[in-house]
């Protein structure tokens, strides 16, 4: 035995483990969750503008949103094309096969096109950022 009273105590968390799959599906409902609030990820939101007046390669989009974000957001090949794979996956572009590239360019390159669904996130994204940029404009004119 331990301490006198030490039997008379409930249990500890400590003494009874979550079941590690229990942690995990916790953990990633929490992040899917903030990911929703938070809207889509900066990468997806910035490659669907440069996909959203036109189909570009890899090299064209990361230009794109170099210039988009005044050389604050550079993507690199490997998390370019990491995240244009990941963007084909959830259906918000697609990438276009060899007969529905632009006419007069490479074969080689692969290009994209935003899907209308990621036309809608899209303009879903850009007016959640507008809405929270009004609000913090509003509460910075009261001042």
């Amino acid at each position: 035995m331990g301490e006198p009273g030490e039997e008379d105590r409930a249990p500890s968390l400590r003494s009874r483990p979550i079941p590690f799959i229990l942690f995990v599906i916790i953990t990633l409902t929490i992040i899917e969750g903030l990911g929703k609030s938070m809207g889509i990820r900066t990468n997806w939101f910035h490659i669907l503008v440069a996909l959203a007046d036109g189909d570009r390669h890899g090299s064209a989009i990361a230009r794109d949103v170099l210039d988009q974000t005044e050389n604050g957001l550079r993507l690199w090949p490997a998390t370019l094309y990491r995240t244009l794979d990941d963007m084909v996956e959830q259906g918000l572009i697609q990438e276009l096969t060899g007969d529905q590239h632009p006419d007069g360019e490479s074969g080689r390159r692969r290009y994209y096109r935003a899907t209308p669904l990621g036309r809608a996130e899209l303009a879903s994204e850009a007016e959640r950022l507008a809405a929270l940029a009004g609000a913090a404009q509003r509460r910075l004119d009261r001042v």
